[in-house]
């Protein structure tokens, strides 16, 4: 009579059918089931945003060099029933803004109206002979406008907080350093205005070099602004975001009035 180990072998073959089973289940589940993209740091999204590419002025730039976003997850944020209107700016206003309707009802000069146009190139002996008849005129297009590096050229530099939060219609004097009595360009690409009533202004350095302009948060604007500064003699460009808060909120700084 031959004897088999049946009745021994039943339990294990069991279990290791039913681990087989696991393992399959497994598999399928992994090549199957639902995927889940990692985390993603926020040094990630940097590099990503250093990687894409922007148009500027008909330049291509990357994105992380045009604007660096602050995070205001935790900052009061303007409610909708406070924003108000842009008010209209008359041409007697200001030179400047005498210079962008003159350019609107010509359909001439197309760079004192858009920063999507170049400015002409900066020449230094006819701004030393009449600086106002530079400064007076409206050309957003000129914070782009920078001076090559190389000997004797400063890079520009802000003399002033770039990170701030203002109430609706308070002001801030935004400064930078460039050559002395060398002209600087300011442009808010998010509404809001400076003494000439506009969105841009140019103004003069000081005998320190050091450019102001005040920048208010007028009719239009909410939460965040970005302001562009750049000078023709100097290399690079300052970035200010300015914070647009609820007027019943935190306490802002660098106000001045």
């Amino acid at each position: 009579m031959v004897r088999t180990d049946s009745g021994k072998n039943g339990p294990a073959t069991a279990v290791a059918g039913i681990l087989l089973l696991l393992v399959i289940a497994g598999g399928v589940f992994i090549l199957f089931g639902p995927r889940r993209d990692p985390p993603t740091s926020s040094q990630s999204r940097d590099l990503r945003a250093t990687q894409r590419k922007v148009s500027v002025g008909g330049v291509e730039r990357s994105e992380a060099s045009v604007f660096k976003p602050l995070q205001t997850a935790d900052s009061p944020r303007l409610l909708e029933s406070e924003f108000s209107s842009v008010q209209p700016v008359s041409p007697s206003s200001s030179p400047a803004a005498k210079s962008l309707y003159d350019a609107i009802e010509s359909s001439e000069n197309p760079e004192f109206s858009s920063p999507a146009f170049s400015p002409p190139p900066f020449d230094l002996q006819k701004y030393q002979r009449d600086p106002d008849a530079y400064l007076d005129l409206h050309v957003p297009g000129r914070m782009w406008q920078t001076a090559q590096p190389g000997d004797g050229v400063p890079v520009l530099v802000s003399k002033s907080k770039r990170r701030l939060t203002l109430r609706k219609g308070e002001s801030v004097r935004l400064s930078v350093e460039t050559k002395p009595h060398m002209p600087a360009t300011f442009t808010s690409v998010d509404l809001g205005t400076f003494d000439n009533g506009l969105n841009t202004i140019s103004v003069q350095s000081d005998e320190n070099g050091v450019a102001t302009a005040a920048f208010t948060a007028s009719g239009g604007v909410g939460n965040m602004i970005h302001v562009v500064a750049a000078s023709p003699v100097a290399t690079e460009r300052v970035q200010f975001q300015v914070f647009v808060v609820s007027n019943d909120s935190i306490d802002t700084d660098g106000i001045e009035q």
